[in-house]
């Protein structure tokens, strides 16, 4: 994971889609030996083509999020996670239960902070519609991967 976070090897500041991807199974895969395997998190990927390029570490903030204050261990209600490829438009969704009781103390500055660089590199080609209506959280974002500065 370190690895990815300072590899340079991206066109223009962008890295390959796939390796974004493998990044969050790292994610998820670390976190699970952390629990024994008994986090209820499920992600699913489909269309994505090597030609597909996005800006580093932008998907990662939501899902440490939905692992920050998501319910992780309810069987009837994983933290689902899915990313969509349709040519170059790209949907990604997390949805998860809230957490009850204690969570980690937060600045809310990361998903406000991936707004912004969302907003540099991809202008109009995007949207962010982030729903909190207790009991869950559900975020999802739309990229056009074709147009980026």
């Amino acid at each position: 994971m370190m690895k990815y976070a300072i590899d340079d090897d991206g066109k223009n500041g962008k890295v390959s889609l796939q390796k974004e991807i493998r990044h969050i199974q790292n994610f998820i895969e670390i976190n699970q030996l952390r629990f024994d395997g008994r986090l209820q998190i499920f992600f699913e990927a489909s269309g994505v083509s090597e030609k597909h390029q996005i800006m580093p570490l932008v998907l990662i903030t939501f899902v440490e999020n939905a692992f920050k204050y998501g319910e992780l261990l309810d069987k009837n209600s994983p933290v689902t996670i899915n990313l969509e490829m349709r040519n170059d438009e790209m949907f990604f969704s997390t949805f998860n239960k809230i957490r009850l009781g204690p969570t980690e103390e937060s600045e809310g500055i990361g998903i406000a902070n991936t707004e912004k660089r969302l907003s540099l590199v991809y202008l109009n080609n995007y949207w962010l519609n982030i729903h909190h209506q207790h009991p869950h959280y559900e975020m999802k974002l739309y990229l056009n991967l074709a147009y980026s500065e």
